[in-house]
């Protein structure tokens, strides 16, 4: 499995115009796009499991020290992860 991290202020209009319409909503300067390549019906062995699990769990922690900076709730913080997940799944479903 290969991870590409981008920040968004450093990706071409166009390009980022096409990311936009892929994730469905604006982008904002301070943001980055995480895209993961994986072989489809291929499974990943315990090292490449883990690895990933740790790689998010490290996304979700710095999401979470980002979201507290700001002054978010952990409540809205929670309720905009629930709606990205339901957007993601919706686009997966077709």
């Amino acid at each position: 499995m290969a991870s590409v991290i981008c920040k968004v202020q450093d990706i071409e209009a166009d390009q980022r115009r096409w990311l936009e319409g892929v994730v469905g909503r604006p982008l904002h300067e301070n943001q980055q796009i995480v895209i993961q390549v994986i072989d489809a019906g291929v499974e990943p062995s315990i090292e490449q499991r883990e690895a990933a699990l740790a790689e998010a769990a490290e996304t979700a922690r710095r999401g979470r020290t980002y979201a507290a900076a700001r002054g978010v709730m952990e409540e809205e913080l929670d309720a905009a992860i629930d709606e990205a997940l339901r957007h993601a799944r919706s686009r997966a479903a077709g």
